[in-house]
């Protein structure tokens, strides 16, 4: 939910006269300079505080209502809402009428809550755009006089030091004036589970670009790396140690081979307990740490996704009429099987969760065997596979698709077995229910 500056502010807020007059310029030798210099100011001030001046409109593009349909804009002070443009499957857009949303400006961040009775937007992909108009007022009265000094203050210290310091952040003097404006960008506390170490943090900022004709977005990421290390220490400290000979009766653990230092007996992996009745080992045998193929426990989003494509392409006469009479799509290339048929191929799932929802994108692969002599068959089943699955809405399990697309169709030639293939490439992105 990226925004997009639609129209930039009419004024600035602080004149090119009232400028001239606090440099103290007596000709207007240096006019376009210092409107230039107004200009960087206001943005490097609505950046820092995380607000915008003046009145100013921006499109927020969202692919579906988020849940509860209350909507956390990331531009602020909100004064109104545009309008709410809806597009169906056919990508024709409509305009939402007025009385089935309202916008919350009291709230900080600011919102739009959307009625329950508003519809759906059947395009997959950006189906809902709303237009915010965002500021203090249209005015240059409207903007605060901290503010207003603090560009004062930033254009007088570039004019005077013309590329002699960093412009990129607000000297301590002039970021103390838009402190108190700063807007609050505090999320609730989540504790991160193992799963989570390598997600990232992620805070936008909307920029009016020097242009004045578009929007872009200055990113700060933290990653939470750091998690699985203090973890993994944790981890290594808890191990235990073996117990050291007491008298002259032998130890019931075997000794440390004679390679080994004894400094890394705290790493060893403890030997067996051995019970003299029998011969094995009453110590059970530790869980496996990553489920098997057929547990319950396996409903992460690549199986997920594997399974609905997997559903979607078996109720297809006409593919398995191309593969011989029914879908020959495997997780493994089969033993002593003759072409054609489908193996799964190498899948991606990385983490693209956002403020509103966790998601994932991936990146799929089908690859196509076929027959000895005939790179078509191979080919004509890839092709109907890319129209069954092109956009497709496939229901998942514990999982809600958001975008499915076929990137690329590729065919080549395996040099030890001579036999063509070819391989489907998806990209797909989905969401947790």
């Amino acid at each position: 939910m990226s925004p997009l500056l639609i129209a930039g502010p009419a004024v600035e807020p602080v004149t090119l006269a009232a400028m001239r007059d606090y440099l103290r310029l007596d000709d207007a030798a240096e006019d376009d300079l210092v409107t230039a210099l107004v200009k960087a100011a206001r943005l490097l001030v609505e950046a820092s505080c995380g607000r915008q001046l003046i009145e100013q409109t921006w499109r927020i593009t969202l692919d579906r209502w988020p849940a509860g349909r209350i909507v956390t804009l990331p531009v602020s002070p909100l004064m109104r809402v545009a309008r709410i443009r809806l597009y169906d499957a056919a990508g024709a857009g409509a305009d939402l009428a007025a009385s089935l949303y309202r916008a919350d400006t009291a709230s900080d961040p600011p919102r739009v809550i959307v009625e329950p009775t508003a519809p759906e937007p059947g395009r997959a992909g950006q189906g809902v755009e709303i237009d915010i108009v965002a500021g203090f007022g249209p005015a240059a009265a409207d903007v605060p006089a901290p503010l207003v000094q603090a560009i004062r203050l930033l254009v007088a210290r570039w004019f005077e030091n013309r590329g002699d310091g960093p412009a990129d952040a607000l000297p301590p003097d002039i970021a103390a004036l838009a402190a108190p404006f700063r807007r609050t960008l505090s999320a609730p506390r989540k504790t991160l589970s193992i799963g989570a170490r390598g997600r990232r943090f992620v805070l936008e900022l909307p920029l009016e670009s020097p242009d004045g004709f578009g929007g872009v977005v200055r990113t700060y990421a933290a990653g939470a790396a750091g998690v699985g290390r203090d973890r993994d220490a944790e981890g290594r400290r808890a191990r235990p140690r073996r117990p050291p000979r007491a008298g002259g009766h032998a130890s019931r653990h075997h000794a440390l081979p004679r390679r080994r230092h004894r400094g890394e007996a705290a790493y060893a992996r403890p030997a067996p307990i051995r019970d003299p009745r029998c011969r094995r080992s009453r110590r059970r045998a530790p869980p496996p740490r990553l489920p098997r193929r057929g547990d319950l426990g396996m409903s992460g989003p690549i199986l997920a996704l594997r399974a609905a494509i997997l559903a979607r392409l078996s109720a297809d006469a006409e593919l398995a009429a191309l593969m011989g009479g029914a879908l020959r799509l495997h997780d493994e290339p089969p033993r002593a099987a003759e072409p054609v048929y489908a193996v799964f191929g190498d899948a991606a799932a990385r983490d693209a969760s956002s403020d509103l929802s966790e998601g994932h994108e991936h990146a799929a692969a089908i690859v196509v065997w076929a027959t000895p002599g005939s790179a078509k068959t191979a080919l004509v089943a890839a092709e109907r596979m890319a129209d069954l699955l092109h956009d497709a809405a496939l229901a998942l399990a514990g999982h809600r698709l958001v975008l499915l697309r076929v990137a690329a169709i590729e065919c080549e030639r395996d040099d030890k077995t001579n036999l063509a293939r070819a391989t489907l490439r998806l990209r797909a992105v989905t969401e947790v229910i």
